[in-house]
């Protein structure tokens, strides 16, 4: 199977006990079986603190203590685990964070979630254009099906609508709509932030900064020449990781990556600092409420497939 990533996958790195917003806190991980097998093997202190932090209900899966941290992580921010037996010991989740995969016949397409900071800044900060390449070829040319052809093709083609920076962002995010033949749905910031409000939350920060914003913003983007790339980058990784043939529509796709990039343009516009810092931040709090959890993701694809 041929695989295919980003330029600058590989450049990726867990920043551990400098990360401001651990992995490790807040999500409950579920335990593959090969890797449950291997904890239920371990003796000694390290497999006692197995035993009492493993819940077999529903999917095994680690049980959080208090703050919903994960029992593993130290207090220096560090995972016991990867101390005492290595970064081996992970389970699938641990060890594959935050990266995803998208399958097609036979490829399949790697990314890095913008729910990790470290990741939001490889992504955000790069100046080159986005580009893919060859990780692993196992033949000269991939056996796409028709629709996937068709699929990709309509999104290499918004990419470059997207790279072309003798427009400016709202321009480049006004054109890739219109290149699909459909309109953004007629909804002010504020209706998107009640809208935002009604779906699941995992962060009393998301719902403080989506009522600041509802209360603050007139619906005019600031425009800062620093973040044009940024903003393009942004939309760019949502059409990317998102416009598969197993996804919803291109052109429902196409709303949510523009929709995506305004919400989260709009919040670093009302930020105190409005550095490129806030920018990762913001792009990192709403993919973790909105990109990883199926039903907000689910929400907002059915809604705009109405609109």
């Amino acid at each position: 199977m041929n695989t295919y990533a980003p330029d600058y996958y590989h450049e990726f790195k867990c920043i551990a006990d400098k990360c401001t917003h651990s992995c490790c806190i807040g999500w409950e991980i579920d335990i593959d079986s090969h890797t449950l097998d291997y904890y239920e093997s371990l003796g000694g202190s390290i497999g006692e603190r197995l035993c009492r932090g493993i819940s077999y209900e529903d999917e095994p899966h680690f049980i959080l203590e208090s703050g919903d941290r994960c029992p593993f992580l130290n207090q220096t921010g560090l995972c016991d685990l990867i101390c005492e037996l290595g970064e081996d010991a992970l389970c699938d989740i641990c060890a594959d964070h935050p990266r995803f995969r998208n399958y097609y016949s036979d490829s399949v397409e790697l990314g890095l979630g913008l729910c990790c900071e470290a990741a939001g800044r490889l992504i955000l900060q790069r100046t080159q254009p986005f580009k893919l390449v060859a990780l692993n070829t196992v033949s000269s040319e991939c056996s796409y099906s028709h629709e996937e052809r068709y699929v990709l093709n309509m999104r290499d083609k918004l990419i470059a609508i997207m790279q072309d920076r003798s427009m400016t962002i709202e321009e480049r995010l006004r054109a890739i709509p219109r290149e699909c033949g459909v309109q953004m749905p007629e909804k002010s910031i504020a209706e998107w932030c009640d809208y935002y409000m009604t779906l699941e939350i995992l962060s009393s920060d998301w719902t403080d900064a989506l009522n600041l914003l509802k209360n603050t913003h007139n619906d005019e983007f600031m425009t800062d020449d620093r973040l044009n790339i940024a903003l393009e980058q942004l939309t760019v990784y949502f059409l990317y990781r998102h416009m598969t043939p197993c996804t919803s529509d291109i052109c429902t796709v196409v709303k949510f990556a523009v929709l995506s990039c305004s919400m989260i343009w709009a919040l670093w516009s009302i930020s105190d600092t409005k550095d490129m810092e806030s920018l990762i931040q913001y792009a990192r709090m709403y993919s973790s409420e909105i990109e990883y959890s199926d039903e907000n993701l689910d929400s907002i694809f059915m809604e705009l497939s109405f609109l």
